[in-house]
Order: C-alpha cells, then sequence, then structure tokens
C-alpha cells in the first residue's frame, strides 16, 4: 500500500505508528514515551489526534488505529469500515473494534434502536412531504371509509399513496 493512494486520515494513522505511537488493549493511545495522549472528540464524537503531514495537521480517529493495529492494511480497503461492537464511540478497546462492511455496522445497533430509527425516518418523511395535509385525509377517510370517495376528495393518485398516508400519520 502506498501513502499516496490514501487518503489523509489513513497516512495519519501509519505516521503515527511510525512514530512510535500505538494503541493500548484498553484503547487508550501512547506515545512514544509510554504516556497516554488524550486526544480531542471530533465533530461525529470519534475521538481523534492530529498528526503534522507536512504542511498542515491531518486527524486520525483512535478507532482507526486500533483497526490498523488489529487488521493491518485491510482496514484502508474499500468498502471496510471500522466499527464499535458496542456502539460507544469513545470505547477504542481492541475487543470493541472491528471491521467489516455498512451493513455490519448497522448490524451492531440492536433490533429495537434500529426499528426506532425507522420509525423516526417514516415520521420526519411524512411530515415533510406538504402535498396533501395528512391529518385531513386522515379524518376524512375515518367518516367515509371509501379509499375512492377520499383520493377523489384530496386529488391523490394512487391507493399506495392513501395506504401510505393511513398507516404513517402519527398526530403532533
Amino acid at each position: 500500500m502506498y501513502i499516496c493512494d490514501m487518503s489523509k486520515g489513513n497516512e495519519a494513522i501509519l505516521r503515527l505508528i511510525e512514530k512510535g505511537y500505538f494503541m493500548s488493549k484498553d484503547g487508550k493511545l501512547i506515545n512514544p514515551k509510554g504516556e497516554i495522549v488524550k486526544g480531542r472528540v471530533n465533530s461525529v464524537g470519534y475521538l481523534s489526534s492530529s498528526v503534522q503531514l507536512k504542511y498542515c495537521k491531518i486527524n486520525a480517529a483512535h478507532h482507526r488505529i486500533q483497526a490498523y493495529q488489529k487488521y493491518g492494511d485491510k482496514v484502508f480497503e474499500k468498502g471496510i469500515v471500522c466499527r464499535h461492537l458496542d456502539e460507544i464511540k469513545l470505547n477504542n478497546s481492541c475487543k470493541n473494534i472491528a471491521i467489516g462492511s455498512c451493513f455490519d455496522n448497522s448490524m451492531d445497533t440492536p433490533k429495537i434502536l434500529r426499528q426506532l430509527r425507522a420509525l423516526n425516518g417514516i415520521v420526519a418523511m411524512a411530515k415533510k412531504n406538504k402535498k396533501y395535509d395528512y391529518e385531513k385525509v386522515v379524518v376524512f377517510y375515518q367518516g367515509v371509509k371509501s379509499y375512492k370517495k377520499t383520493m377523489d376528495e384530496f386529488g391523490i393518485k394512487s391507493k399506495g399513496t392513501l395506504n401510505y398516508i393511513l398507516k404513517t400519520y402519527i398526530p403532533d
């Protein structure tokens, strides 16, 4: 693997390793003097430390350093992501870090949380759709109990759209 083929973050990981930094089994970044490097939490919630590359500083995420130590260059392959098995972004212990696909990463989330996130997404989409007033559609349908009359009343063109409105509407 050549450094010129890598992202800046991956290059930073290799530079830190070259300089003698390493991740302990419990997830702490250790400098060449044996001291713990605190790092900082980046904008997406991961612990990272910066390294000077040529004329700029680049951040290296601690979990990706741990993954590199555990899996080597495989972490740099296309389609491979670094996973926190317990979903805690600051837990960079060796046993909590794995690599896999985006699907593997999403499946690390407990089923109930995945379902809640999906439901929240459906609710958010339903609220964004300004074409129909969902509440009026639902109230009208409950009064007439007819897809055809409801579709005619609101200019809804498909049963699928009406069904979606009826199934996803949640009052504020």
